[in-house]
């Protein structure tokens, strides 16, 4: 029986969904969950210490989550993905190009280079391609571009503090997620093809039974119509 809060947000056909594609459905509706927590913990970090230029983005990254889980519902599965990620990954982003880099931002860059992979799946690998391109383009463009914001501004050093520390551990545990997650996947596959290999090794033995009876019963027909 499935989580309640998974049953909320399930498509009409999630029955329907292969294991792996339901163990993603969860990681998806976990991860929205994630990106809205993130959003409302950097904002109150940033009205604590009275640092209000990065608000526009966190809201963002609290209203896309919902957006997201609203097309899950719907069954756009991959656009809801999609949807997430993508604005995750503007969020920071816009999150690099506006703080210092000692606040750590360029270490939530890491999962995103994975995330697709997870969440979208091996079968669209055109998909993750071109969205670990972007993930890499974004990074390079934020720490090594010369693109600011105009209304940059120099926070206080308890804040930047703060801010690597958050960063990284979301850094550290959503890619731990993230590759559990993709483990988790292989360590069922293998389990799967063990299991099939066991029942076809089954069958085979049965087979070999059938055929050595067959050929028995052949042998002592042939005999009977050689006597007199």
């Amino acid at each position: 029986m499935i989580n309640p809060i998974i049953d909320f947000f399930s498509p009409y056909n999630y029955s329907s969904f292969a294991s792996a594609e339901k163990k993603r459905f969860r990681l998806t509706v976990f991860l929205c969950f994630v990106s809205a927590s993130i959003a409302i913990i950097y904002s109150t970090v940033d009205l604590i210490n009275k640092v209000y230029y990065a608000l526009p983005f966190y809201s963002i990254l609290l209203i896309t989550p919902l957006a997201s889980l609203w097309l899950l519902k719907s069954g756009k599965i991959i656009v809801s993905k999609m949807l997430l990620l993508t604005a995750a990954l503007a969020t920071t982003f816009m999150s690099a190009i506006s703080d210092p880099f000692e606040a750590g931002v360029f270490m939530l860059f890491v999962p995103f280079s994975i995330a697709s992979f997870a969440l979208v799946g091996f079968s669209h690998k055109i998909v993750n391609i071109l969205f670990s391109l972007l993930v890499g383009a974004a990074f390079f463009i934020a720490f090594f571009g010369d693109f600011r914001l105009p209304y940059e501004q120099h926070p206080p050093a308890n804040y930047i503090t703060i801010s690597l520390i958050i960063n990284f551990l979301i850094g550290v545990t959503t890619s731990i997620l993230i590759v559990y997650f993709l483990v988790e996947l292989n360590m069922e596959a293998e389990s799967e093809l063990k299991e099939q290999e066991k029942i076809l090794i089954s069958k085979n033995k049965e087979l070999e039974k059938l055929n050595q009876e067959l050929d028995r019963f052949v042998y002592s027909v042939s005999h009977d119509l050689r006597s007199p």
